[in-house]
C-alpha cells in the first residue's frame, strides 16, 4: 500500500481537436479555463439583476470581454516581466528571438499577478469609457475570481506542473522510498528532477516532450522508484488561493459598504494566503533565492530579499490593497456606499424592481 497521496495520472487532452487543427487540443488547463470564464459571465448576470452590479444588463457581455483580455495579455506580460525579465531585457540573444518568446505562452504560461494587473486595466479603462463606476465593477469581479483561481490551480494540478519542493529527510537528501514518505507526499510524473533517470529505463517514444500523461501502470511500475515525493502544492493553493479565499470574502462584504474595499482585501487576502504556500512551491530554477552561484540580476535581488517571486509579488500586492482599502474606506471618491438591499443582493426584486433599476444608473 502507498504511503504517499497518488497522483491521478489523468490524460490531460480533455478534446482532441487534430481534425480541426494539426496538433490542436483542449487540456484540462484551458478548460478550467472556460469553466472560470463561464462562471464569471453567471456569477456577473447574477449581481447585475440583483442590483449589487450598477451597469447596464447589455454591458455584463462586454465586461467579460474586457476581463478575459485583461487576464491573458496581463498574465503573459507579467511572466515576461516577472519571471523572465532577465532573459527579455537583459540577455544576449536576438531582439527578434525575444520578442517572438512573448508570445510562447506554453514556454512559462502566465503569472496571476500580471493577470490581476491585465484585468484592473482593462475594467478601469472601460469602465471610464462608459462613465460607470470601477471600484463597484471591480467588487462584482471580486466575488467570482477565487472560483477562477481554484479551477485554474486544479488544472496546473492534473497537468502535473507547478509542484512543490522535493520532500527531503534529517540530513537534506531527496526521499525516493515510498513507503518513508508521509502521506501527503505525492510523485509527479513529470517530474524534471527524475527525467534523465527515467530515459535510461522506458523508451524515448513512450516517455518525451516532458508530457508523459497519462503513464500506463506498467511503465510507472519501473520508474516510480526513481521520482521523489514532493509537496503537492497546487492543491494547497487551490484551498487557500481559492476555495478560503472565495468563503473570506463571501464573510467580509456585509461589512464593505463603500465600493472598492472588497476588491481591496482580495489583494490583501490573496497575498496572504498565498505567501507561506511559497516555502513549499518549487521555486523556478533560474529564481531561486537559495541556490548558489545564481549570476542574472533578478535572481541576485530575491537571494537579497531571501524571497520567492511569489513572495515579492505578494508583498506588493498586500501592501496595494491595504492602501486602496483605506482609501476607499475613508474617501467618498469610490462611489455611493451600498445599501442593506444591494449587499443582501435584494435590490432588483419584483416588488423593488423601478428602484432597482433606477439605481443601476448610479456611480
Amino acid at each position: 500500500m502507498l504511503g504517499y497521496l497518488e497522483f491521478p495520472n489523468w490524460n490531460p487532452v480533455v478534446i482532441d481537436l487534430t481534425w480541426l487543427l494539426p496538433n490542436a487540443a483542449l487540456r484540462w488547463y484551458g478548460l478550467t479555463y472556460v469553466i472560470s470564464f463561464a462562471f464569471g459571465y453567471a456569477a456577473l448576470w447574477f449581481m447585475q439583476k440583483r442590483g449589487y452590479l450598477r451597469i447596464a444588463a447589455d454591458d455584463v457581455v462586454n465586461y467579460m470581454i474586457v476581463g478575459v483580455i485583461g487576464v491573458f495579455a496581463g498574465g503573459r506580460l507579467g511572466e515576461i516581466l516577472f519571471y523572465q525579465f532577465d532573459y527579455t531585457f537583459l540577455s544576449d540573444q536576438p531582439w527578434s528571438e525575444r520578442l517572438v518568446n512573448v508570445f510562447r505562452v506554453w514556454d512559462g504560461g502566465m503569472s496571476f499577478h500580471g493577470g490581476l494587473i491585465g484585468v484592473t486595466l482593462a475594467v478601469l479603462l472601460f469602465s471610464r469609457y462608459r462613465r460607470q463606476n470601477f471600484f463597484n465593477v471591480m467588487d462584482g469581479c471580486t466575488q467570482f475570481m477565487p472560483f477562477g483561481i481554484a479551477c485554474v490551480r486544479f488544472g496546473n494540478f492534473v497537468g502535473g506542473d507547478l509542484y512543490g519542493r522535493v520532500i527531503t529527510d534529517e540530513a537534506g537528501r531527496a526521499i525516493y522510498d515510498g513507503s518513508r514518505l508521509p502521506w501527503y507526499a505525492m510523485k509527479f510524473p513529470t517530474d524534471p528532477e527524475a527525467l534523465t533517470l527515467i530515459a535510461r529505463q522506458v523508451p524515448s517514444d513512450t516517455w518525451r516532450d516532458h508530457s508523459p500523461l497519462p503513464v500506463a501502470p506498467d511503465v510507472w511500475a519501473r520508474v516510480e522508484p526513481f521520482v521523489p515525493g514532493r509537496y503537492p502544492s497546487q492543491l494547497l493553493q487551490m484551498l487557500l488561493e481559492g476555495l478560503l479565499l472565495w468563503f473570506t470574502l463571501i464573510f467580509f462584504r456585509r461589512y464593505c459598504r463603500k465600493p472598492g474595499m472588497l476588491a481591496s482585501l482580495l489583494c490583501v487576502f490573496y497575498g496572504v494566503y498565498r505567501f507561506p504556500v511559497e516555502f513549499l512551491r518549487e521555486p523556478d530554477p533560474h529564481l531561486n533565492p537559495s541556490a548558489e552561484g545564481l549570476s542574472n540580476f533578478s535572481a541576485r535581488v530575491l537571494h537579497a530579499l531571501q524571497l520567492t517571486m511569489g513572495q515579492a509579488l505578494c508583498v506588493g500586492l498586500i501592501l496595494f490593497g491595504l492602501v486602496m482599502f483605506f482609501y476607499c474606506w475613508r474617501s467618498n471618491r469610490s462611489g455611493t456606499p451600498y445599501s442593506d438591499d444591494e449587499l443582501r443582493m435584494r435590490a432588483f426584486t419584483k416588488k423593488a424592481a423601478p428602484q432597482g433599476a433606477a439605481s443601476l444608473a448610479k456611480p
